[in-house]
C-alpha cells in the first residue's frame, strides 16, 4: 500500500499516524517534516519509507530525515517519484543524492557510506513491497535481477574491485549513471543487452508518446 506523508511543512501528520493504518505493508514516499515523536510513531509501526532526494531538491519541499529514522530502525528505500516532478528517472542518482544530502546536513561524512546507500536501493527496497525473499540480493533460491555495468569508461579509471583497497562499492555509489548499465536481467531473461532493449522498439514508443503528448495539449 503506497501513500504520501509529510511531502510539504503545512502538513498534518496526526490523522495518519494516528490512524492504525501503518503497518509493515505500507510504503510512505518523502517524509520529510517529522517531528522526533513522528519518526518514534512510524518506527512503533514497522511501516517503510520511500526517499526521493532529487524531486524533493526540485520542488524545494526539503530534505528528509532518513539518518534519524534509520537510528530508529526504519526500513528506508529509494524512489526517483513520478514524471510530473522529474525530467528523466536514474536510481543510480537518487542513491547518490540521498548519501550526500544527508552528510551535508549533518556535516560528517561518516553519516552514510555507501554500502548503506547501496542496500536502500536494494533489499531495503524489495523488503518495503514484501519481497525480499525473493529479490533484492544475489542469493541461491531469488530471482536472477542482475544488472552488468561497463565499468571500461573514464569516470570508473579509479576504481580499484579487489583486495584490501578495493573501492568497488563507493566507486558504484558514487559514479555509476543509468547510462553505464548495459544489460539488465530479470528474473532470469535478458531484457536489454549491450545497452539494447530486445522486446522494445523505443523509437516507436517515443514516437507514441510524443502523439499522446500533442493531444494532451490539443485537449487543454
Amino acid at each position: 500500500i503506497h501513500t504520501h506523508l509529510s511531502e510539504w511543512q503545512r502538513e498534518d501528520t496526526k490523522p495518519l499516524l494516528n490512524s492504525g493504518f501503518l503497518c509493515s505493508d505500507v510504503v510512505l514516499a518523502h517524509c520529510i517534516w517529522l517531528s522526533t515523536a513522528d519518526i518514534d510513531a512510524l518506527a512503533n509501526t514497522h511501516v517503510n519509507v520511500a526517499h526521493n532526494p532529487k524531486s524533493n531538491m526540485k520542488s524545494g519541499s526539503g530534505v528528509a530525515p532518513i539518518w534519524e529514522m534509520m537510528n530508529r530502525k526504519i526500513n528506508i528505500c529509494i524512489g526517483t517519484d513520478g514524471p510530473l516532478m522529474m525530467h528523466k528517472f536514474d536510481l543510480w542518482e537518487d542513491v547518490r543524492t540521498s548519501l550526500l544530502l544527508q552528510r551535508v546536513i549533518h556535516k560528517d561524512a561518516r553519516i552514510i557510506d555507501a554500502g548503506t546507500a547501496l542496500r536502500m536501493a536494494t533489499i531495503n527496497g524489495a523488503k518495503a513491497l514484501g519481497m525480499s525473499a525473493t529479490i533484492g540480493s544475489l542469493e541461491k533460491g531469488k530471482k536472477a535481477d542482475i544488472i552488468l555495468i561497463n565499468a571500461n569508461k573514464i569516470h570508473f579509471t579509479t576504481l580499484i574491485s579487489r583486495g584490501k583497497h578495493s573501492n568497488l562499492v563507493s566507486s558504484l555509489v558514487h559514479a555509476t549513471t543509468g547510462c553505464d548499465v548495459e544489460t539488465v536481467m530479470i528474473d532470469g531473461e535478458v531484457i536489454m543487452e549491450d545497452g539494447k532493449f530486445k522486446k522494445l522498439d523505443i523509437k516507436n514508443l517515443q514516437a507514441k508518446v510524443k502523439r499522446s503528448a500533442e493531444r494532451i495539449l490539443g485537449e487543454l
